[in-house]
């Protein structure tokens, strides 16, 4: 096990508060989650491009997100019939690596940690292309995370969200799920892990067996977080006989979201990413293919 340790960094990235309030179905207002919480790929781009089909909160959530987003692009994905919010960071200053997806969990609002808009930022100007995927926003806190139908969803906005890196030309794709939306990644990829996705970055307390899931896989706990130490350790003693490797580390001083502690995170993910998962970019016919490096 690794231990990191850093200094809390002085200065936090925005957040959009979910304090703004997001209408329920009925037309309600409710709070938004204080803390982490076969598809198709057309992408509709701008907050106001949500057409038929998407939930009205997440129209909601990309009219003020447009107006707080730090860089990126507001995009409407599609997934089993259902559009659904994302944000793009497209790669920037350095060669193309290829792709991550960053899961928040289900009722978390896209980009809403400054550790994933870290994440993002330093990631693109890395070469990565990045996903961040809205998960379905549930009637009410008191819905259970593993409600099969809202992981069914999240499912589908996953794969959806590796497809539209695919029609891109991004063949070298890592998943980042925080906290729920990692446990919820593992379990929908269990034995059937895309041939994309090359590895694979807990954030957090998150708790899914590692068996069936054949990519590099990446655990990120702060030290302060009792739960997620706890199931990290657990995670290594249940691993067995397995060829692909695993690692942990820890962020010495660091809480459930990681808060002051963004850009360490994020430099030591880059470091692991470029060990586990490095890309390659191939021309073709004006498209950019990252592949995964012999």
């Amino acid at each position: 096990m690794k231990r990191i340790f850093g200094t809390r960094s002085s200065v936090a990235a925005l957040t959009v508060s979910l304090a703004l309030a997001v209408p329920t179905a009925g037309g309600a207002t409710s709070a938004a989650p204080e803390t982490q919480a076969t598809s198709e790929t057309q992408a509709v781009p701008g907050a106001q491009a949500a057409a038929e089909g998407a939930d009205p909160r997440e129209a909601v959530l990309a009219e003020r997100l447009e107006f707080a987003l730090l860089g990126g692009e507001i995009l409407w994905i599609e997934a089993a019939g259902e559009k659904f919010l994302a944000i793009l960071r497209a790669a920037t200053g350095a060669a193309t690596q290829g792709g991550i997806v960053i899961n928040a969990p289900i009722g978390a609002i896209v980009d809403g940690l400054p550790l994933h808009q870290t994440l993002a930022r330093t990631a693109a100007a890395a070469g990565w292309f990045v996903l961040s995927i809205q998960q379905p926003i549930p009637e009410s806190r008191t819905i259970a995370l593993h409600d099969g139908e809202l992981t069914a969803r999240a499912g589908l906005r996953l794969d959806a969200g590796i497809d539209y890196l695919a029609n891109q030309g991004i063949a070298n794709v890592v998943i980042i799920g925080d906290a729920a939306g990692a446990a919820i990644a593992i379990r929908h990829f269990a034995g059937k892990v895309p041939p994309t996705v090359t590895g694979f970055v807990g954030l957090g307390a998150w708790d899914a067996p590692l068996d069936e899931v054949d990519i590099p896989v990446l655990g990120v706990a702060g030290t302060r977080d009792a739960r997620a130490v706890s199931l990290q350790s657990l995670r290594m003693a249940r691993l067995g006989a397995r060829v692909t490797p695993v690692e942990v580390l820890e962020v010495d001083g660091a809480g459930p979201a990681f808060l002051g502690y963004e850009a360490l995170v994020a430099k030591r993910v880059r470091g692991w990413l470029k060990r586990m998962a490095p890309g390659v970019t191939v021309k073709r016919t004006g498209a950019a293919v990252a592949r995964p490096v012999p």
